[in-house]
């Protein structure tokens, strides 16, 4: 089982459009593998977000809220997911050791200070850019 984050890897945060790739990639990644989103959201947002799946055909896979980010490993452990994929470290770093953690970042600034600073948790971390990468390491997983 893979879980996605959507915030950030999937929908791009400012303009509420799909990251580049995001839509084709994660359809692509579904039709191998088991799916799911998992995204902290706010109550008030949970039906936008909802939508927003709908609008790009989304629908069928399957979406945990939560409203903490520790809520997320939670989630990810009573669904038996190996993989997460997320744009933030802070979720990635509460995240079960059994989880394989994919790093959603190209932001070099990002990466050259997690790198610098907390060596250790970049190691653990499997870093990607941009979803044609994600889609090709995960169909080749």
């Amino acid at each position: 089982m893979i879980a996605c984050d959507i915030g950030g890897v999937m929908r791009n945060m400012i303009d509420d459009e799909p990251i580049d790739g995001s839509i084709e990639g994660i359809k692509k990644i579904a039709s191998q593998h088991k799916v799911i989103f998992i995204s902290k959201c706010k109550d008030s947002y949970k039906e936008k977000m909802t939508q927003w799946l709908k609008k790009y055909d989304l629908h069928t896979i399957p979406i945990y809220f939560c409203e903490s980010y520790g809520e997320k490993n939670k989630i990810a452990l009573d669904n038996n997911v190996q993989m997460m994929i997320d744009d933030k470290i802070a979720v990635l770093q509460s995240m079960s050791p059994t989880i394989k953690k994919i790093w959603f970042c190209n932001d070099k600034q990002k990466l050259d200070g997690t790198k610098k600073f907390n060596p250790s948790l970049f190691n653990s971390l499997i870093v990607i850019g941009n979803w044609d990468e994600l889609t090709l390491f995960i169909t080749n997983f």
